[in-house]
């Protein structure tokens, strides 16, 4: 179980030292119920900035963006649909558990850290999930500064759904990753990106270590 301690502790020290006011934005505009479908990408744009936690309210608005965005769109784009189907996936309503393990002071409880994210496999839309994988490649490749959080929230919903897709791993401490896996691959540049931008890779560094320890 040292294995999963040290993955999640990973994810946690990141996830703790990064400024993730952004993604958990109190929804201040709930009341606005006009039909995303009816919006225009700008309109969209701007309403995405009030969904807060509001997961319904993501994937209706990413859902509607999807349709409106082109190649010509910039990063700044590719990044909030990030964002928004992030929300929408539910990989961040999982985040309060596991960083409360963190403030309790539980990292060495291998059992309490793999518990945070195997009672919420069912609860996760990894469909999701991967559209904001695919966004956050978009947006790299466009020029786009993808941020630590982004990365890191997109690696945790990879890793859950990992779990539930393997039918024979009980528990996302089971997990095993080859170097070339395509998360492993993901994480790598993950954090040969962020090295880019002049900020930290270790924390990312000291993850794809552990993904791929025997």
């Amino acid at each position: 179980m040292s294995r999963i301690r040290y993955l999640l502790s990973a994810l946690l020290l990141i996830l703790l030292f990064t400024a993730c006011e952004d993604i958990f934005t109190n929804n201040l505009f709930s009341e606005f119920q006009r039909d995303p479908d009816n919006l225009s990408k700008d309109q969209l744009l701007a309403r995405a900035s009030y969904v807060g936690d509001d997961r319904a309210e993501a994937a209706k608005l990413y859902d509607a963006l999807k349709g409106k965005v082109s190649a010509d769109d910039d990063a700044d784009v590719l990044l909030t649909m990030t964002d928004l189907a992030l929300t929408a996936s539910g990989v961040l309503d999982e985040l309060q558990g596991l960083i409360k393990v963190g403030i309790d002071g539980d990292l060495d409880d291998a059992d309490a850290l793999a518990a945070v994210l195997d009672g919420s496999l069912d609860s996760v839309d990894y469909s999701y999930v991967e559209e904001a994988q695919q966004r956050i490649l978009a947006a790299r490749a466009a020029g786009g500064a993808v941020t630590t959080d982004q990365y890191v929230f997109v690696t945790i919903g990879l890793i859950m759904q990992a779990a539930d897709e393997d039918d024979g791993v009980e528990s996302v401490a089971d997990l095993t990753f080859a170097p070339n896996s395509p998360l492993v691959l993901f994480v790598g540049k993950a954090r040969e990106d962020l090295e880019a931008q002049g900020k930290s890779g270790t924390g990312l560094k000291e993850l794809e270590d552990y993904l791929t320890r025997p």
